[in-house]
């Protein structure tokens, strides 16, 4: 599943000065899982969706979803569970999450 990814979180993570504790910190996972997220060997790890999300919201898009090898219909299906939390939260009288 992995394009580039490994390559880009390495190089956006040292550009900014961050180790791999500080990189886990922020997006919930060890230093460890950082590490084989930017390996190119045979240990090499691929991130679950939700720890992409994450390092594409840390990195400003510049780590995106894509560099992990999700496709469009992943946004589609993302888009359409927010829009549908969206309905329901006004439908109850909610203020739906993320609406800021």
């Amino acid at each position: 599943m992995t394009t580039n990814g490994n390559a880009k979180l390495r190089a956006w993570r040292e550009n900014h000065g961050k180790t791999q504790a500080d990189v886990g910190d922020e997006i919930g996972v060890s230093p460890e899982a950082v590490a084989r997220y930017e390996s190119t060997s045979g240990s090499a790890l691929s991130p679950g969706l939700l720890v992409a999300v994450q390092m594409e919201l840390i990195s400003g898009g510049d780590v995106a979803l894509e560099d992990w090898g999700f496709g469009p219909e992943v946004f589609q299906a993302l888009d359409r569970l927010c829009r549908a939390r969206k309905r329901r939260a006004r439908s109850k009288g909610d203020s739906p999450a993320g609406d800021e």
